[in-house]
């Protein structure tokens, strides 16, 4: 949205690295995956590497900040004519760049929302009060 003739917006990279909750392996031929047993004074926590990779991550629908009390539906965005990045229409809601990774897989997820508009702060109007390390959110549409 252009407020006094400049377009506010807010964009922030995402590498969210999330493991979705399942039984492993599904599917014809499939084995389970054994971890090997770490010994009993390791923490198996420092140990722990899955050997499973998800190329495909469903669709995010929501991002949360708690430090900036964001909480906002986020829609798919593609690019315009002239080669930018679409933005969101509505103020309150942020988007993501979806030709590019999905929150959940290897590079970053760009995520866009304005800082304000017309009628006053927008969803990331707070944005440059984010601490470094502060919690990023993302859900996809089985709420993971």
């Amino acid at each position: 949205m252009a407020v006094g003739g400049r377009v506010l917006l807010a964009a922030l990279a995402l590498v969210m690295a999330t493991v979705p909750a399942g039984s492993g392996p599904t599917g014809p031929g499939a084995s389970p995956v054994r971890a090997a047993a770490a010994p009993v004074n390791a923490p198996q926590v420092d140990r722990f590497h899955s050997i499973r990779t998800f190329d495909m991550v469903a669709e995010p629908v929501r991002l949360r900040i708690p430090a900036l009390q964001v909480d906002t539906a986020l829609e798919g965005l593609a690019r315009q004519p002239d080669g930018t990045i679409a933005v969101p229409d509505n103020p309150n809601v942020a988007g993501w760049y979806d030709e590019g990774p999905r929150p959940g897989q290897p590079g970053p997820a760009v995520i866009v929302g304005h800082v304000d508009s017309v009628n006053g702060p927008a969803v990331f109007f707070r944005l440059d009060q984010l601490s470094p390390g502060a919690a990023r959110l993302c859900n996809r549409p089985c709420n993971s």
